[in-house]
């Protein structure tokens, strides 16, 4: 009786198992690459895995926390790609280098992500699929990374 019990319990507690999280959402990077070409400011990398970038002062101006302006032609069409491309996680590296020091420049690169964040949330993009790494670094950039665990379609 007692060992029937245990393995009751023991199948209780196994179902309360929360899952892994999502399923790897599919995508087809051949498409997705050409969307990523239209994006104004924007350099698609060329490695193996999905990159892009917008490069140092193509959105922000140097030292500021405030995008350059006519800095929505740019998040527009940033904006516009992610809601077209639903489900998949991106993590944004939000780098700063300037010569007020290692802390301003982390504040900054955390500040921006927040108003990057802040922006995206208003234009409807799920915040949940982005995870923002401000960083104070060896460059001025803001860099768009592909996670790795989700899967491709091959056409």
């Amino acid at each position: 009786m007692k060992k029937i019990f245990a393995g009751l319990v023991l199948l209780l507690l196994t179902s309360c198992v929360p899952p892994s999280g999502p399923p790897p959402v599919k995508f087809d990077r051949v498409a997705l690459s050409a969307q990523l070409a239209e994006l104004p400011g924007v350099r698609v990398s060329p490695d193996a895995e999905l990159q892009f970038s917008y490069p140092a002062q193509s959105l922000f101006g140097f030292g500021a926390v405030l995008p350059l302006p006519g800095g929505t032609r740019l998040l527009d069409p940033l904006a516009a790609f992610l809601l077209r491309n639903p489900g998949l996680r991106w993590q944004v590296d939000v780098q700063v280098k300037t010569e007020y020091g290692t802390d301003y420049d982390q504040t900054l690169a955390e500040k921006r992500s927040e108003l990057l964040a802040t922006y995206l949330l208003i234009k409807g993009v799920d915040l949940g699929e982005l995870q923002f790494q401000p960083a104070a670094a060896t460059a001025d950039a803001l860099v768009f990374t592909l996670d790795q665990a989700q899967k491709t379609v091959k056409q």
